[in-house]
């Protein structure tokens, strides 16, 4: 996920995108989003479980913030797609399944295990959703 954050910043050191304060402030959560995914996975490879699950839970109440960062009218400004405004309903879903696979990792660490398969969906979730609505240039 580092690599790709890497590249996104590199491509968005070209100019400043953000126009909306909610822009600037996604922004800001998707970076915050993404160094405690980082901090989440070595949490659980360290079988740190309380730590992981309070983690997982801030990372969840994270993304569900993310929603009121999608104002109507910052659309046009930054670098998200109109296909975000346009097919809100199911960017929303994305969002709340978002939510939910890091809240199945919370549990999972409640019961001391590692629940694999959603954490590769919540950090894989950057990727897949900068595909469908960020543009890169």
């Amino acid at each position: 996920m580092k690599k790709w954050i890497a590249l996104l910043l590199l491509a968005a050191s070209a100019g400043t995108y953000a126009e909306h304060p909610a822009v600037e402030q996604r922004q800001q959560l998707f970076e915050q989003i993404d160094e405690q995914s980082d901090y989440l996975e070595t949490l659980l490879d360290d079988k740190e479980w309380q730590q992981a699950e309070a983690t997982a839970l801030q990372l969840q109440q994270k993304v569900q913030r993310l929603v009121m960062l999608f104002p109507p009218e910052s659309a046009g400004q930054g670098r998200s797609r109109q296909r975000v405004w346009r097919h809100w309903e199911e960017f929303q879903h994305q969002l709340e399944q978002w939510q939910a696979d890091y809240r199945a990792v919370a549990d999972a660490a409640v019961g001391a295990m590692r629940d694999e398969a959603a954490l590769d969906r919540a950090t894989s979730a950057c990727r897949s959703c900068h595909r469908k609505y960020r543009s890169f240039w």
